[in-house]
């Protein structure tokens, strides 16, 4: 009888303490799964991480690097799904791989992936685009072109699938079928910049085939001018490309004002940020004036100049590296400048008016 007892006490010691075990298991998952709800991934990751630590399943190393993956920890995602097999790992997890692949520039890893959700999931439009926008970009045609094939066969009508195929055709110069694709997007209600931007274009260079009647080449001409046009007008402007290809296309037409005009307005576009261009020269200038290297020096500040011309601080350091490597005339001529403009400075700070005491020794020297 007491071995019986004895026994009967030990089982239900061991089946307490699996209960227990159990429960705390739930409850770290099941806070992980409630800071989840409330976008708390911070504590999420946490809740999982002791939750993997009393049990180790593969639902819970997704939910970890789900964790990961929000938090932009993409290498730290990627090491945990590694430790499942591909066959272990949800939809979920599989585009949190593929994406982690992208986000690190992964580019092999990324196409890997890829082929394994497609061909699990061969109607997932969204990895189907973007593999085949890295095909495209790559210059791989074919690859894009036999990766739509199963998708096409059964929706002909996802844009974004469209897209992509127009851009393949786009790539590959076959201006005829990329302009046939584009248009379909447009009846589709697809009028963005590049979907016109992409016809104007395929119409410039079909209109140039040596073959092309002059009827048809002139109607190509203002069918490109018209889409560029819509180009601009939905870029707001502000797109140098499509004033570009105006351009040219004014000048094959001899409308040589529209042609300057749209050049001009290209240039500008083009143009980089005259602000930014004189930080960036007038830093450079200051680490070879601080190295010795005057006559270098000299030319960075000329060109910071050139993008702000009353730099005040330009011109008193270009007039001493002039003075550097020797040519005295030039210095003489820019301290000149200097405290010409420096004068007109109301309220000159404690560092200018030390720039313009040492100016006038300097000029005092020279003369």
């Amino acid at each position: 009888m007491t071995y019986k007892k004895t026994k009967f006490s030990f089982v239900l010691a061991a089946l307490l303490c699996s209960l227990t075990i159990t429960a705390q298991k739930t409850t770290w998952e099941e806070r992980g799964d409630s800071c989840m709800k409330a976008f708390n991934l911070f504590q999420a990751l946490d809740c999982y991480s002791q939750a993997l630590k009393q049990q180790d399943m593969p639902e819970l190393r997704m939910k970890v690097a789900e964790c990961h993956y929000r938090r932009g920890n993409y290498r730290e995602c990627i090491s945990t799904l590694q430790t499942l097999q591909a066959s272990q790992l949800s939809h979920n997890a599989l585009h949190q791989l593929f994406y982690s692949y992208k986000a690190l520039g992964d580019t092999e890893n990324f196409k890997q992936t890829g082929k394994l959700i497609l061909g699990q999931y061969p109607m997932d439009s969204e990895i189907l685009v973007d593999l085949c926008h890295e095909y495209n970009l790559e210059m791989n045609l074919f690859g894009t072109f036999h990766a739509v094939d199963e998708y096409i066969a059964k929706d002909s009508t996802n844009l974004a699938v469209n897209r992509v195929i127009a851009e393949a055709e786009f790539f590959q110069k076959e201006y005829q079928g990329a302009m046939y694709s584009y248009k379909k997007l447009l009846a589709a209600g697809d009028s963005s910049y590049i979907t016109y931007f992409s016809i104007g274009v395929c119409a410039e260079q079909l209109s140039r085939y040596d073959d092309q009647p002059l009827g048809d080449k002139v109607n190509l001409q203002v069918e490109a001018v018209d889409y560029l046009k819509r180009a601009v007008a939905v870029s707001d402007s502000a797109q140098a490309a499509p004033f570009y290809h105006l351009g040219n296309l004014y000048n094959e037409m001899k409308n040589y004002q529209e042609s300057e005009n749209c050049f001009q307005k290209a240039i500008q576009l083009l143009s980089p940020d005259p602000s930014v261009m004189n930080i960036c020269w007038s830093g450079l200038a200051e680490s070879l004036y601080c190295t010795g290297q005057y006559e270098r020096a000299a030319h960075a500040f000329e060109t910071a100049l050139s993008f702000h011309s009353q730099s005040i601080t330009s011109l008193y350091y270009l007039s001493i590296c002039y003075e550097g490597y020797g040519d005295k005339a030039k210095a003489k001529l820019q301290l000149e400048n200097f405290l010409n403009k420096a004068y007109t400075i109301d309220n000159p700070s404690e560092n200018l008016k030390q720039m313009i005491a040492d100016a006038k020794q300097r000029l005092s020297r020279l003369k």
